[in-house]
């Protein structure tokens, strides 16, 4: 095997158990969202998409990136590790989210 291979199918695996994390960590994380009355929706193994009144964050925890919804507001910075779980998302967006950007129970 070339040493392209195994990088790639290394990188294949990891991608993959990264998405099987995710799905397993995806109840958590919506709890935390709904915590606060946000939304956490799970288009498919790959995208998950946390959705506050005012901005949108695309996720895509296979390869690690997230992406803002240009169309939907500016998210605030998250401080995340360089490797991150589904529940750290969320929870760093909770902690980086300006007030009114939190829903809480008394709430209207």
């Amino acid at each position: 095997m070339s040493d392209e291979y195994r990088q790639e199918h290394q990188t294949d695996s990891k991608r993959e158990a990264r998405r099987q994390q995710a799905r397993k960590d995806f109840g958590t994380a919506l709890a935390l969202a709904r915590e606060v009355g946000w939304e956490f929706l799970e288009h498919t193994d790959a995208h998950y998409q946390l959705r506050t009144p005012n901005w949108w964050l695309e996720i895509y925890p296979g390869n690690l990136r997230l992406y803002r919804n240009r169309d939907k507001g500016k998210s605030p910075f998250l401080n995340l590790p360089q490797i991150w779980r589904l529940t750290e998302v969320v929870q760093a967006a909770i902690v980086a989210s300006p007030g009114q950007d939190l829903i809480t129970a008394g709430d209207p």
